[in-house]
Protein backbone atom coordinates (compact mmCIF):
# COMPACT_ATOMS: atom_id res chain seq x y z
CA UNK A 1 0.00 0.00 0.00
CA UNK A 2 2.72 2.47 0.94
CA UNK A 3 4.56 1.52 -2.21
CA UNK A 4 1.56 2.57 -4.29
CA UNK A 5 1.26 5.87 -2.46
CA UNK A 6 4.97 6.45 -3.02
CA UNK A 7 4.55 5.82 -6.74
CA UNK A 8 1.74 8.40 -6.87
CA UNK A 9 3.97 10.92 -5.13
CA UNK A 10 6.70 10.28 -7.70
CA UNK A 11 4.19 10.72 -10.51
CA UNK A 12 3.10 14.09 -9.14
CA UNK A 13 6.71 15.23 -8.70
CA UNK A 14 7.62 14.09 -12.22
CA UNK A 15 4.55 15.76 -13.71
CA UNK A 16 5.34 19.05 -11.98
CA UNK A 17 8.94 18.89 -13.16
CA UNK A 18 7.92 18.22 -16.76
CA UNK A 19 5.36 21.04 -16.65
CA UNK A 20 8.00 23.47 -15.39
CA UNK A 21 10.35 22.50 -18.22
CA UNK A 22 7.52 22.74 -20.74
CA UNK A 23 6.61 26.23 -19.56
CA UNK A 24 10.25 27.36 -19.66
CA UNK A 25 10.53 26.13 -23.25
CA UNK A 26 7.26 27.84 -24.23
CA UNK A 27 8.41 31.11 -22.66
CA UNK A 28 11.71 30.89 -24.54
CA UNK A 29 9.81 30.35 -27.80
CA UNK A 30 7.57 33.37 -27.14
CA UNK A 31 10.58 35.59 -26.37
CA UNK A 32 12.31 34.39 -29.55
CA UNK A 33 9.29 34.81 -31.84
CA UNK A 34 8.41 38.18 -30.29
CA UNK A 35 12.02 39.35 -30.39
CA UNK A 36 11.86 40.32 -26.73
CA UNK A 37 14.31 40.04 -23.86
CA UNK A 38 17.76 39.04 -25.01
CA UNK A 39 16.41 38.50 -28.54
CA UNK A 40 15.63 42.22 -28.95
CA UNK A 41 19.24 43.44 -29.11
CA UNK A 42 19.95 45.57 -32.16
CA UNK A 43 22.40 44.28 -34.72
CA UNK A 44 21.72 40.57 -34.22
CA UNK A 45 21.11 38.62 -37.41
CA UNK A 46 18.46 35.91 -37.67
CA UNK A 47 21.24 33.35 -37.59
CA UNK A 48 22.67 34.82 -34.38
CA UNK A 49 19.21 34.90 -32.79
CA UNK A 50 18.61 31.28 -33.76
CA UNK A 51 21.96 30.25 -32.30
CA UNK A 52 21.08 32.07 -29.06
CA UNK A 53 17.73 30.23 -28.95
CA UNK A 54 19.50 26.90 -29.39
CA UNK A 55 21.93 27.65 -26.58
CA UNK A 56 19.10 28.71 -24.27
CA UNK A 57 16.96 25.65 -25.08
CA UNK A 58 19.90 23.32 -24.53
CA UNK A 59 20.61 25.00 -21.18
CA UNK A 60 17.02 24.35 -20.10
CA UNK A 61 17.25 20.71 -21.22
CA UNK A 62 20.63 20.23 -19.54
CA UNK A 63 19.24 21.64 -16.28
CA UNK A 64 16.35 19.17 -16.45
CA UNK A 65 18.72 16.31 -17.21
CA UNK A 66 20.88 17.06 -14.17
CA UNK A 67 17.79 17.33 -11.97
CA UNK A 68 16.46 14.01 -13.26
CA UNK A 69 19.78 12.26 -12.69
CA UNK A 70 19.95 13.68 -9.18
CA UNK A 71 16.41 12.46 -8.44
CA UNK A 72 17.34 8.98 -9.67
CA UNK A 73 20.33 8.88 -7.35
CA UNK A 74 18.19 10.12 -4.46
CA UNK A 75 15.62 7.40 -5.09
CA UNK A 76 18.40 4.81 -5.05
CA UNK A 77 19.66 6.16 -1.74
CA UNK A 78 23.01 7.24 -3.13
CA UNK A 79 22.45 10.97 -3.39
CA UNK A 80 25.64 12.62 -4.53
CA UNK A 81 25.84 15.96 -6.29
CA UNK A 82 26.13 15.77 -10.03
CA UNK A 83 28.37 18.38 -11.55
CA UNK A 84 26.93 20.29 -14.45
CA UNK A 85 29.41 19.19 -17.05
CA UNK A 86 29.01 17.66 -20.45
CA UNK A 87 29.78 14.26 -18.92
CA UNK A 88 26.63 14.62 -16.79
CA UNK A 89 24.49 15.18 -19.88
CA UNK A 90 22.82 12.36 -21.77
CA UNK A 91 24.38 11.20 -25.00
CA UNK A 92 23.35 13.47 -27.84
CA UNK A 93 23.01 16.65 -25.81
CA UNK A 94 25.43 19.08 -27.31
CA UNK A 95 26.36 19.90 -30.87
CA UNK A 96 24.36 17.10 -32.53
CA UNK A 97 21.26 18.22 -30.64
CA UNK A 98 21.98 21.83 -31.55
CA UNK A 99 21.88 21.03 -35.25
CA UNK A 100 18.68 18.98 -34.81
CA UNK A 101 17.14 21.82 -32.80
CA UNK A 102 18.13 24.35 -35.45
CA UNK A 103 16.62 22.18 -38.18
CA UNK A 104 13.37 21.76 -36.26
CA UNK A 105 13.14 25.47 -35.48
CA UNK A 106 13.86 26.42 -39.09
CA UNK A 107 11.04 24.13 -40.25
CA UNK A 108 8.66 25.49 -37.61
CA UNK A 109 9.37 29.14 -38.34
CA UNK A 110 9.44 28.85 -42.15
Amino acid sequence: MSRGASALGDYKTNWLSFRMISEKLKAEKVRFLGRSGEYSQAGLTDSMLLQRLIVNVEAILAEESVQWQQSQLTQQGAAAPIEETESALPVGLGQPLASKTATAINKATS
